[in-house]
């Protein structure tokens, strides 16, 4: 690991063979299993559906709603709108140290939108050193 210093990422790099992890979403927290269809949201909501403002219509007209249905229907909206990453572990083989890598996919078999019609795409990578034997 001094090879790499800070290059080393223990989160998704290692040398040994990681047991076989359970899936993991976006925010780290352990979920469903990629064919399972419970690919549920955890840790905070995204700023963007809690700053949503439910009193007024698009029509202008005044909405009462309370806190614990507010709190459900975002709630709802979050589940039906968030595109989960799968994490799994990759074997770059015995060239690479090192060997072990964690690649993160997107889970495609739902759209993530409503109405229904987007699906995930991947948003951005990272690049991460590895060292190859010659």
């Amino acid at each position: 690991m001094k090879k790499l210093g800070s290059g080393f990422d223990a989160d998704f790099m290692s040398v040994s063979a990681p047991a076989q992890l359970p899936v993991t979403n976006t925010t780290g927290a352990a979920t469903a299993t990629p064919g399972s269809p419970a690919h549920a949201p955890s840790g905070a909501m995204p700023p963007e559906i809690r700053r949503l403002d439910l009193t007024q219509t698009p029509y202008g007209l005044r909405v009462k709603m309370g806190k614990k249905a507010r709190r459900k229907f975002l709630q709802w909206l979050w589940t039906h709108t968030h595109c989960p990453v799968v994490y799994v572990w990759k074997d770059l083989g015995v060239r690479f140290w090192p060997r072990y890598v964690r690649e993160g996919h997107c889970f495609s078999e739902r759209s993530c939108s409503l109405p229904e019609g987007m699906f995930c795409k991947p948003a951005k990578s990272v690049t991460k050193t590895f060292l190859r034997w010659l």
